[in-house]
């Protein structure tokens, strides 16, 4: 008994480490944006800004390193699915900023050609100008969603890897996690998707993405002693997500940060076996 009460005691200890590096990674990106939008940061908040970044990576680059230590069989695997998914969430909210400045020039650009056209005021070549510009403008969207595409792929490559290696609850929480965030970035698109055939195709991605969901979901509750907890974690990293995803301000930003906190709390919470024997 002691000794599966030791193994019960690493798997938790591994679990936490994950969800810390997740965190950590989600609050770097975070900080990083915030510093790059100079003009959306007031030069007093710069400074602390830059120090809660030098923390937060030094913090990160710890846990990573405890995470080597102890889970050597696995570690880098779950590091590379954790960084292709901060990859993705960055691309997507790249490519969700860029899908509505592009929206926007789109439709600008049809205006222009539509009514030069119709007033005959601008000769053929200024005509050709602006249908070059309108299809370059389609193609970085075009190229966007390429991007997102081959990094989806990558990621699915190494849940599969990771599915196929490990059945530890780490694992199954890395993947509850992850496919969360993708339901969350499916029905975001769908939502602004007007063609019928890119609905029935999101559609089809979101039923199939839900069903292996659910059945990753019960595999982590039956193999958990604190699976609550664990979804409960989740759970608040999907809320941060969405915040972070819309147009930065101050209300929004006192949320995350509130959400931080209550996150790293109930990760601090995620208790080991032994001790909740002990207790």
């Amino acid at each position: 008994m002691a000794f599966i009460s030791e193994i019960d005691d690493k798997e938790v200890d591994n679990t936490k480490l994950m969800l810390k590096i997740m965190t950590l990674q989600s609050q770097v990106e975070w900080l990083k944006r915030q510093l790059s939008d100079l003009e959306m940061v007031q030069s007093n908040k710069v400074t602390q800004l830059t120090n809660d970044l030098t923390t937060k990576k030094n913090e990160l680059q710890e846990y990573i390193n405890e995470l080597n230590e102890k889970n050597q069989a696995n570690a880098q695997l779950i590091l590379t699915t954790t960084e292709l998914q901060n990859q993705i969430r960055k691309l997507e909210r790249e490519k969700h900023n860029e899908g509505q400045a592009t929206s926007a020039a789109v439709t600008k650009l049809r205006e222009q050609l539509k009514e030069k056209v119709e007033e005959h005021s601008r000769d053929q070549a200024e005509i050709n100008a602006l249908q070059n510009k309108l299809n370059q403008t389609e193609a970085q969207c075009s190229s966007s969603e390429h991007n997102l595409k081959d990094l989806q792929n990558d990621l699915d490559y190494k849940m599969k890897e990771l599915q196929s290696k490990s059945e530890s609850v780490s694992s199954l929480a890395l993947q509850v996690s992850t496919l969360t965030l993708q339901l969350e970035e499916l029905k975001r698109r769908l939502q602004n998707t007007e063609s019928e055939t890119k609905i029935k195709e999101l559609q089809k991605m979101i039923n199939e993405k839900d069903t292996e969901l659910t059945k990753i979901t019960e595999e982590l509750k039956a193999r958990s002693a604190q699976p609550l907890r664990i979804l409960q974690i989740i759970a608040v990293q999907t809320e941060i997500e969405k915040l972070v995803n819309v147009a930065a301000n101050e209300t929004n930003d006192i949320k995350i940060r509130a959400l931080q906190d209550h996150l790293n709390y109930l990760i601090d919470k995620l208790k080991t076996k032994t001790m909740k024997i002990l207790n």
